[in-house]
C-alpha cells in the first residue's frame, strides 16, 4: 500500500511531503543545539578560567581558597 502511495508521487512530491513533515522536528533541533552548545562552551570557559584563575579570583573577593 505504501509502496502503491509513493509510486504515485515523483521525486519532487516525495521531498516536499517529507520536508513538511521533518522541517519543525529539525528547526527544533537546531534551536537546542544552539542554546546547549552555548550553554557548554560558557561552562568549560568558566571552568578553565576558574582552573587556571581560581585563587587570584578568590582573593579579589575575599574568599577562602
Amino acid at each position: 500500500m505504501v509502496r502503491e502511495n509513493l509510486a504515485q508521487l515523483n521525486d519532487e512530491q516525495i521531498r516536499i511531503q517529507i520536508e513538511s513533515k521533518t522541517r519543525t522536528h529539525l528547526d527544533w533541533i537546531r534551536v537546542n543545539g544552539g542554546i546547549f552548545g552555548a550553554f557548554f562552551g560558557l561552562l568549560f570557559a568558566l571552568a578553565r578560567i576558574l582552573s587556571q584563575n581560581g585563587p587570584a579570583i578568590a582573593a579579589h573577593f575575599h574568599l577562602g581558597m
